[in-house]
């Protein structure tokens, strides 16, 4: 039990060390005058290579031509694909004109049906009761 409790005293410690640097160098940076803080800018050094070579220059402008001709073609896509959904807007359109005027003529011809039918079981009825009292 000695062992684990020096060993997690020993982490918190290293713990609280750390925070308490870190909170040192925040303040040591921090300006109280204006509430700013100040910290230092790192130095940017230069790479070990240059691009000022030949090759790689030319590389770089076949990277960027093969960039351009893949949008150029990417939005070549997006307007073809732009048109048939034109196209395809108006065929739906068209579809539903025509199922409207389908339905129309559908409703016409179901009236007339009906009334036909109608009207053979009125002949029907009233040739049955013809008989009917022909013969009583």
């Amino acid at each position: 039990m000695g062992r684990k409790q020096n060993a997690i005293s020993g982490i918190m410690c290293a713990s609280f060390c750390l925070a308490q640097r870190d909170y040192l160098a925040y303040i040591n940076h921090f300006n109280m005058e204006d509430m700013t803080l100040n910290l230092p800018i790192r130095e940017i050094r230069p790479r070990s290579y240059t691009i000022g070579n030949d090759s790689d220059v030319k590389h770089l402008q076949k990277q960027v031509e093969i960039t351009v001709d893949i949008m150029h073609k990417n939005i070549q896509l997006g307007l073809n694909r732009a048109e048939n959904l034109d196209d395809l807007e108006k065929r739906s359109s068209k579809m539903e004109e025509e199922t409207n005027h389908m339905a129309h003529i559908n409703r016409r011809l179901h009236r007339n049906y009906c009334w036909k039918n109608a009207q053979t079981w009125i002949i029907a009825i009233s040739v049955v009761t013809i008989i009917i009292g022909i013969i009583m």
